[in-house]
């Protein structure tokens, strides 16, 4: 695991938020700020995998934090998110946790039980991660607030297949809705889609099960990346019957 922890805040600037950065970094956080989400958003998309995770106070006065956990889970389904608040309600971790919250956390902490508690956050979270067999991807599915990281078994310009890998019953409910997706291809950027579900799998002796979903007014510069990628992958088209 890596031996700093780069964090992103969204707070508004104070005098005494500084000092209270000021000692995390101190046992080995590295702090960027934003004051708002535009902000929050392009930090997002500059630091990449760079970010390890994101602290949301509940508390704060300057923004929903319920309302930015879910702007959030529909960039990056995957980034670990930590809310935290002065107030220990078990309907506020529910909710926090519902939107898509990885961890609930009851403020004041010391810091050393924070830095304690991110470790084993960030640990399972890496043990958590799909393996990939070959170079098919990974995309990152949001819905109402849940997501899961599947990886890639086909895709084309009209829409993907992906492995469901355990029991996620939410993705079975969320058959003929929309879901925003992350895709992550070997060799290009993220992209940030839309689609709907189409088909759903569930495993069965042995067999695991999948999802298709079908891409949304997807733009034509994000069809020409992919259908690129495809042909230089030597992956096959196979039209939108498949994922019906």
């Amino acid at each position: 695991m890596k031996a700093t922890i780069h964090m992103l805040t969204i707070e508004e600037d104070s005098f005494a938020t500084q000092l209270e950065y000021a000692g995390y970094r101190s046992i080995g956080f590295t702090i960027t700020s934003a004051s708002h989400w535009k902000e929050a958003q392009d930090h997002l998309e500059n630091l990449g995998e760079d970010l390890d995770l994101i602290l949301v106070n509940l508390d704060s006065l300057s923004y929903d934090g319920f309302s930015l956990i879910r702007k959030i889970r529909g960039v990056d389904a995957s980034i670990p998110i930590v809310a935290t608040s002065v107030q220990n309600s078990p309907l506020l971790q529910k909710e926090a946790l519902y939107m898509g919250a990885s961890l609930f956390l009851e403020q004041p902490i010391p810091r050393d039980s924070f830095l304690h508690r991110v470790r084993v956050l960030l640990e399972q979270e890496r043990r958590n991660a799909p393996r990939v067999d070959g170079d098919g991807g990974i995309v990152q599915i949001v819905f109402e607030g849940q997501s899961s990281l599947l990886p890639v078994l086909n895709l084309s310009v009209s829409g993907i297949f992906a492995q469901i890998k355990g029991p996620q019953p939410w993705l079975v409910e969320a058959g003929r809705s929309t879901v925003r997706l992350l895709l992550r291809l070997p060799g290009l950027s993220p992209m940030s889609l839309e689609g709907e579900v189409v088909r759903v799998e569930c495993a069965r002796q042995g067999i695991p099960g999948g999802i298709g979903i079908q891409f949304k007014r997807m733009p034509e510069e994000s069809k020409h990346r992919l259908d690129t990628w495809m042909m230089e992958n030597n992956w096959e088209n196979k039209g939108p019957g498949y994922y019906h």
